[in-house]
């Protein structure tokens, strides 16, 4: 019980700590590329071109507060599906502190499900007779202080949902959720393009339940 109870308070340490340092220190950052989501999302809404990366002073002063300077040469660069630019519509809606901040939660939730998926992956091939709980909680704190991981967060990037997603790809894989594990990859690749590149993995496998998965 006691045990139960120590880990049980090491991991909302880590929760909280994990917090502070990743969601709390880039709460006030620029995060430019959740910038240009938001300016693509913002595009999509009025029925314009998302990958259209014209200077445009409103969508400047929109995501800084302040007016644009007269020569600079203001950009967002979106390279990403559409499905992303549209699925941010509803925080394009609201000022930008705010969706900043809930973006960062929410990366921040994703995160942690990627500690827990990563979790279950090593207990699996590692059958490691350590608790559970502890290897959460290295787990976690290893990859709160990865520094592409930080670079993730400050730049306010999609890659942590990205790396949820394969995450959860790779357990489903070992535990033989074929049908779960091309969803999951599915997701993956609607995030973003690259993770497109491991659907060669099932197809060279013939593991056509992974592929009607992801359809």
């Amino acid at each position: 019980m006691i045990r139960k109870l120590a880990y049980f308070l090491f991991i909302l340490f880590c929760i909280f700590y994990g917090f502070r340092l990743l969601v709390t220190r880039n709460a006030a950052s620029d995060m430019t590329d959740f910038a240009a989501y938001i300016e693509a999302s913002h595009r999509l809404h009025v029925g314009e071109d998302i990958y259209n990366h014209r200077y445009d002073h409103e969508i400047y002063e929109r995501i800084h507060g302040e007016k644009a300077p007269d020569r600079w040469l203001y950009t967002m660069w979106y390279f990403y599906p559409p499905v992303l630019a549209a699925a941010l519509i509803p925080l394009e809606s609201i000022d930008y502190g705010s969706a900043r901040f809930i973006w960062l939660c929410l990366s921040y939730g994703a995160l942690l499900f990627s500690a827990y998926y990563l979790t279950r992956l090593g207990i699996k091939t590692l059958r490691s007779r350590i608790s559970e709980e502890l290897i959460f909680c290295v787990t976690f704190l290893t990859m709160i202080h990865f520094q592409p991981i930080m670079q993730s967060f400050w730049e306010g990037q999609v890659n942590i949902f990205v790396l949820c997603a394969l995450s959860s790809f790779l357990v489903y894989q070992c535990e033989g959720k074929l049908f779960s594990s091309g969803a999951a990859l599915a997701v993956a690749s609607i995030l973003k393009v690259t993770p497109g590149l491991l659907f060669l993995l099932p197809l060279f496998q013939k593991k056509w339940r992974t592929l009607y998965g992801a359809a």
